[in-house]
């Protein structure tokens, strides 16, 4: 099909790569979700006999 050398070329493209509100608001939402749920398994637990804060506030300071 020759549609995609011609003219129209810009405008199939266009058409095709168009992202309805809704379904970017979903993209985002579980790009986030994603995010938090791996920052969340990599904290490292706190050692029982430690005084460090467990958000690592105190990790900054040193």
């Amino acid at each position: 099909m020759l549609a995609g050398f011609t003219g129209n070329a810009n405008r199939m493209g266009r058409e095709e790569t168009i992202i309805m509100p809704a379904s970017a608001i979903k993209m985002l939402f579980s790009l986030f979700y994603s995010i938090q749920k791996i920052k969340i398994k990599e904290v490292p637990k706190k050692p029982e006999n430690s005084t460090a804060h467990p958000s690592g506030i105190n990790d900054l300071a040193k």
